[in-house]
């Protein structure tokens, strides 16, 4: 018996057990593998084959791993990434998490007060003016296994006025 994880590299920790059958003249086998999970490992396949000498090829068992883990969130800017006075601004709510985050559970914040109107992974502004320029917006993602936020701070270009003072003094 061999196991063999996704990636079809040998797994060689794992434990056999083989047993005498009732009848004295079988044997039952067992194989066993312990894996530490990480994030990375979600949705691993692995794979157990079985031969004997009765048996003309391998027989495949397959596995798959399951890693429960708490959100890890990041915000993305939508185009375009630094907006001028008045254009429309957007950002998306990035989340990895299993289970995946409750619907209901993306908050936004500005400067870590409640953004008003804003629910779901997006959050957007319409006409942006500067008084959002250097403002910290939070996107805050829940699951059963934890919290997690994403930051980052808004900029915009903002419209240049220039006034231009003469004097006549002569």
């Amino acid at each position: 018996m061999n196991w063999y994880d996704q990636e079809k590299r040998l797994i060689s920790n794992a434990k056999y057990k083989s047993t005498l059958m009732e009848d004295g003249k079988r044997f039952s086998a067992q194989s066993t593998i312990v894996v530490n999970p990480k994030k990375s490992m979600h949705n691993w396949t692995y794979t157990c084959e079985v031969w004997n000498e009765a048996q003309m090829h391998a027989r495949h068992a397959r596995a798959r791993i399951e890693v429960k883990y708490p959100p890890s969130v990041s915000i993305v800017p939508l185009k375009p990434a630094v907006p001028k006075e008045g254009e429309k601004v957007g950002y998306q709510c990035m989340a990895s998490a299993n289970p995946p985050p409750y619907a209901d559970k993306y908050q936004w914040y500005l400067d870590d007060r409640p953004a008003q109107g804003q629910f779901g992974f997006y959050f957007e502004v319409s006409n942006v003016t500067r008084k959002y320029q250097n403002r910290q917006l939070k996107c805050s993602v829940q699951n059963d296994l934890g919290k997690a936020d994403g930051v980052t701070t808004i900029e915009v270009q903002c419209k240049c006025l220039l006034f231009l003072f003469l004097s006549n003094k002569a």
